[in-house]
């Protein structure tokens, strides 16, 4: 955690990817929104996306993003699912 505030420190991360399982959501926003406050570009990556439809879950993304002002990508990892949109919006806010 002492890396998180040393921005001079060699292993201080270019992005930090946040990963919440979907039925811990609520939970899992309060430590993303800590992370994020401290300024540090941030991925919401929420796992076990492929459990949503049977757990009767729904996310607006586009709402989430807005309202989190953050990139989302929903991933499975058990799957191998969203892996590769994660990597690219890692990929892209590095750019940014």
């Amino acid at each position: 955690m002492e890396i998180l505030f040393n921005s001079k420190h060699t292993s201080f991360p270019d992005v930090v990817v946040v990963v919440a399982e979907v039925e811990n959501l609520k939970r899992n926003l309060l430590l993303f929104t800590q992370i994020k406050d401290l300024g540090l570009p941030c991925i919401l990556a929420i796992n076990m996306a492929d459990r949503m439809t049977a757990k009767g879950i729904s996310i607006d993304i586009d709402l989430l993003e807005q309202q989190l002002k953050t990139k989302i990508a929903l991933i499975s990892v058990r799957k191998n699912q969203g892996i590769e949109h994660l990597k690219n919006a890692s990929i892209t806010l590095q750019i940014t």
